[in-house]
């Protein structure tokens, strides 16, 4: 049947696809993002970056720390989830590792779930339970977006009118269907014994208890993160944390779903757009600059040697 040569075509060439809606947003991203730059000079974006506090640039360092701690609950949950244990300095050596690359390359089962397959795996982990600590850190961060936006739409949808455009009793009709399949997914993984079966493989979903407790890893996750950001930026009272934490959440969540690695130029094109009426441009880069370097490149720097070290102890064990 065509149906069916449509959507086995579209299986057998999903890398290919993937790749460039990725190549086109990127584009996308860099073209505006040049169109917002091109009429500031370096010294304008110097100027906005040194005018950032040290003190605040410490109290961003002492949050990404916070950050990269809390991202181990991902990696101790599902660790209980699959009724593994490990050495707790592994699981936070496995899961900074793990994030550290994944969130600058993208592709995070591959990227960080590779990491956590070397790392575990020394200490007898098998490939078939690395593989399920990934799904289940994957599980939980879409289980956490679900319920930031469907609180949003349904409570408050002004902050995303800039983005949806949707009519405000729409947002709200979306946002309370949301929830209620949270919660009903909630309920039902409680009172639902039997484990599924997909191709052979049974899968026991979490309990409600480990829901809401993957709920609450990644708020803390997102709010530490975006606080990063907002400690970058300067004082205003037009907007606060709470509106720097929705922006943040909307551009990583679009950074993510572009496939582009690291939501580079994605990202910051999505916080340039929703930001760019409350702080001036080179402000904006500026902060942005220092998050990824805060945030992302000094922890990939301090991964990657993690990483070497690590395989010339296991090289030396051998």
């Amino acid at each position: 049947m065509p149906q069916q040569r449509i959507f086995g075509l579209l299986k057998r060439h999903s890398n290919k696809i993937w790749a460039s809606v990725a190549a086109v947003l990127f584009l996308a991203a860099g073209t505006f993002l040049y169109d917002a730059l091109k009429g500031y000079t370096l010294a304008e974006f110097h100027g906005a970056i040194t005018a950032v506090p040290v003190n605040h640039i410490y109290a961003a360092l002492g949050l990404t720390a916070l950050s990269y701690v809390v991202l181990a609950g991902y990696d101790f949950s599902a660790l209980y989830y699959i009724q593994k244990k490990m050495p707790k300095l592994r699981v936070f050596q496995a899961a900074f590792m793990g994030f550290a690359f994944s969130q600058n390359l993208g592709v995070a089962p591959v990227t960080g779930g590779s990491v956590r397959l070397r790392v575990y795996g020394s200490a007898g982990l098998g490939g078939l339970d690395v593989a399920k600590v990934v799904t289940f850190a994957v599980l939980t961060y879409s289980l956490g977006i679900m319920a930031i936006f469907g609180f949003l739409l349904a409570f408050l949808p002004s902050y995303l009118t800039n983005i949806d455009h949707l009519p405000i009793m729409a947002s709200r009709i979306i946002g309370a269907v949301t929830l209620m399949a949270l919660l009903g997914y909630v309920f039902y993984v409680e009172y639902r014994r039997k484990p599924f079966t997909f191709r052979g493989i049974e899968f026991q979903p979490p309990s409600a208890r480990l829901s809401i407790v993957q709920l609450l890893i990644t708020i803390v996750d997102l709010c530490l993160a975006s606080a990063v950001l907002y400690m970058l930026l300067p004082d205003s009272n037009v907007i606060g944390f709470f509106n720097v934490f929705v922006i943040y959440v909307v551009a990583t969540t679009i950074g993510i779903l572009s496939h582009v690695p690291g939501g580079l130029g994605v990202f910051d094109w999505v916080v340039l757009m929703m930001l760019g009426s409350v702080f001036a441009t080179p402000t904006i880069i500026g902060a942005l600059l220092l998050y990824r370097i805060i945030y992302l490149f000094l922890p990939l720097i301090v991964a990657a040697i993690s990483l070497m070290l690590f395989e010339m102890r296991q090289g030396k064990k051998a």
